[in-house]
C-alpha cells in the first residue's frame, strides 16, 4: 500500500485531469473514480481530491483491480489527493 505523505510530499507529475469529490462519502469517490479512469488514455494521470478518509484503503483497492498505478497519495487537513496512472492496455494483471 502506498504510504500517505504531507501534502506537497507526493509525485511531481502533472495531471491530465482532476476530480474533485470533496464532500462526497462512499461509494461515490469511488465510483466516479473508476468512471474516470474508464475514459482516460493510457499513461494519463488522474488527480483525484476526496475528504472521506476510507478512500485511503479503497483507491489503493481499486487500483490494484484495474491496469493503473497509484503514484502518491498526500493529506493535509483532511483532504486527500491520489494521483493514479491509468495503465497500458498491453500490461497483464
Amino acid at each position: 500500500m502506498t504510504e500517505v505523505v504531507a501534502m506537497g510530499n507526493g509525485t511531481k507529475a502533472v495531471p491530465d485531469r482532476t476530480l474533485n469529490v470533496l464532500g462526497f462519502l462512499c461509494p461515490i469517490p469511488i465510483a466516479k473514480t473508476r468512471e474516470t479512469m474508464l475514459m482516460m488514455n493510457d499513461s494519463d494521470i488522474l488527480e483525484m481530491w476526496s475528504d472521506d478518509p476510507q478512500t485511503v484503503q479503497d483507491i489503493p483497492a481499486l487500483v490494484d483491480r484495474h491496469v493503473a498505478e497509484l503514484l502518491s497519495i498526500e493529506s493535509d487537513s483532511g483532504e486527500f489527493r491520489f494521483m493514479i496512472k491509468v495503465g497500458d492496455s498491453d500490461e497483464q494483471r
